[in-house]
């Protein structure tokens, strides 16, 4: 008998169950042609995947997928709805059938909808307000500007009932996108309707090789209804909601050529130039005078573009913070980047600043080309000794009434002396007790820091450092190359503060092992050959010594190096 209970109380909660299961309704039973409703997948459980659109687009434009999430306490108890709602537009008229569509194992059940054909569209079903897009170029590489082009057409016949219109932005993954320049306004008359035409153009720059997709956005409006609008109706505008969207676009990004072993820059355009700050330049030992190195690069983001490095034998050199600046020029984006150098000369004679080259990929030409800056030779002059004048005393004949004049005189100059000196003697004495008790104030605030510096240990490596450390160490140990070169950007930033996203603006901080093994990193990243082979562990045997390293540094107050070593 207890068997049995279990089994009959088994059969009344599986319909329980059963109703935790997908359900599934419309916004309306009756949509109209091209005007968007929205679809509503619930659930009480959590969603674990995303819905299956594919069985949709025969019959419908979707136009976006959201999911919400909402508790509701009723007579004191908890009920729980997930959904996923789909906003969607039935392209054709008739007695449309909605088909199960699965969500991970569970599938909704079919809905049939009327859909109704609207009188203002049977006019021109699809010449109202229509969406396309369009790319340039046709042959991409990796980190290579993309010129995306939105065109809107609104027939201008309904220009003046487009009510509330807004256009969202494209969606792309593994890619940076900036808009591009002002929305470019015209007219055109096709087949013999005048359009409205609004472009938009955007600049994308993929970061990997292969498939890329781009979404193309989603425009909402509301067309005014004419018959509502001779009611004048008290509550505001009443029309009918109208969304578009054009195709997504997939593009193949082309592998970097294996040639390069340097930063990988695709470019139309990339000049090098420098001049000093001060005109006329004064080079002199110990005479500080800035030296201004600037890259320019048409289709490059100023954040692509490398470090120019200055090292010289006969100087010291100090840099500053790289100025960045993005600019547009018709379809382009034209990235530049200034480095500024105090060079302060240490020996007078001729100082040689070394040529400087940068390589890139001429995307025109479809080759790779070098800019180079010329050797120039400056000529540093020493300091100047200060001239110093010898005093020539002439003979005289000492005489008992010569001897007593030069007394009296030396007495009265040694009076007026002494009166002049003093108040100048006690002004120094004064400053010089001022800075005693400021010494004095000094030392005891240090002894006291150092008393609690001593009951500490040395001083952590800070958590985020530590954190992409091991994230760096995960990455190499597993072979996995995306993951080492995002761990090491973060490391460049936080160590040696670079806000660049290039990998080999790291040169100048590691030594030549490390770099070889980060070159290998960037050419397994964008070259045409499968990237499980990369081999993490020799990256990391050489680039741990060079953490080691910063990290000791990072425990004590480096100092300036010295103007004048000796």
């Amino acid at each position: 008998m207890r068997q049995l209970s279990c089994i009959l109380l088994f059969f009344i909660i599986l319909p329980v169950y059963a109703a935790t299961h997908l359900s599934v309704y419309t916004s309306t039973l009756n949509p109209i042609v091209g005007e968007a409703f929205d679809l509503f997948i619930s659930s009480n459980q959590p969603f674990q995947h995303e819905p299956n659109t594919q069985a949709l687009n025969k019959n419908f434009e979707i136009f976006g997928l959201s999911k919400s999430s909402q508790i509701k306490i009723i007579n004191g108890k908890t009920h729980a709805e997930y959904q996923w709602i789909l906003s969607l537009s039935a392209k054709k008229s008739g007695q449309i059938i909605i088909p199960a569509i699965y969500v991970g194992k569970d599938k909704t059940h079919a809905i049939s909808l009327n859909v109704i054909k609207n009188s203002i569209k049977a006019i021109n079903p699809q010449g109202i307000v229509e969406l396309t897009v369009k790319t340039s170029p046709k042959i991409i590489y990796p980190q290579q500007q993309i010129t995306y082009t939105v065109i809107l057409k609104i027939a201008q016949s309904m220009a003046t009932r487009l009510k509330n219109a807004s256009l969202s932005l494209p969606q792309v993954e593994n890619a940076i996108i900036k808009s591009l320049g002002h929305d470019k306004r015209y007219q055109q008359r096709i087949k013999n309707t005048t359009y409205t035409i609004i472009e938009r153009r955007y600049a994308i720059f993929p970061q990997h090789s292969g498939k890329l997709e781009i979404k193309a956005p989603i425009f909402h409006g509301e067309i005014e209804d004419l018959h509502a609008q001779s009611l004048s109706l008290p509550f505001g505008f009443s029309g009918q909601e109208i969304k578009r969207t054009a195709p997504t676009l997939t593009l193949a990004i082309q592998p970097a050529p294996k040639q390069h072993q340097t930063a990988w820059l695709p470019a139309k355009k990339l000049t090098l130039h420098s001049h000093w700050e001060q005109e006329p330049p004064i080079f002199q030992v110990g005479t500080p005078i800035t030296r201004v190195i600037t890259i320019e690069a048409t289709g490059l983001l100023s954040s692509q573009l490398p470090n120019t490095l200055l090292n010289l034998d006969k100087a010291n050199v100090y840099s500053e913070k790289p100025i960045l600046k993005d600019t547009e020029k018709g379809n382009n984006i034209i990235g530049s980047r200034q480095d500024n150098f105090a060079v302060i000369p240490t020996q007078p004679g001729k100082l040689v600043l070394p040529k400087i080259q940068i390589k890139w990929w001429n995307i025109t030409k479809k080759r790779f080309e070098l800019t180079t800056l010329k050797e120039e030779v400056i000529h540093i002059k020493a300091v100047a000794k200060p001239n110093v004048t010898p005093t020539h005393q002439k003979t005289q004949k000492i005489t008992p009434d010569s001897t007593r004049k030069q007394s009296a005189n030396n007495t009265s100059t040694k009076l007026i002396s002494m009166s002049s000196t003093w108040p100048l003697i006690s002004i120094t004495l004064l400053i010089l007790w001022l800075i005693t008790l400021y010494s004095h104030y000094r030392y005891r605030r240090n002894s006291q820091f150092i008393r609690k510096s001593a009951a500490t240990s040395d001083i952590p490596i800070p958590p985020n450092i530590t954190t992409s450390k091991n994230s760096l160490k995960e990455a190499c140990l597993t072979n996995n190359p995306q993951h080492a070169k995002e761990a090491l950007i973060q490391l460049a930033q936080e160590l040696w503060l670079l806000s660049t996203p290039n990998l080999l603006a790291l040169k100048p901080f590691i030594n030549d092992q490390a770099f070889q093994e980060i070159c290998l990193l960037n050419q397994s990243l964008y070259a045409n050959h499968n990237k499980n082979d990369w081999q993490g562990n020799s990256l990391w045997q050489a680039i741990y010594p060079e953490l080691k390293k910063v990290n000791k540094i990072k425990k004590t107050n480096s100092p300036l190096p010295p103007l004048y070593p000796p």
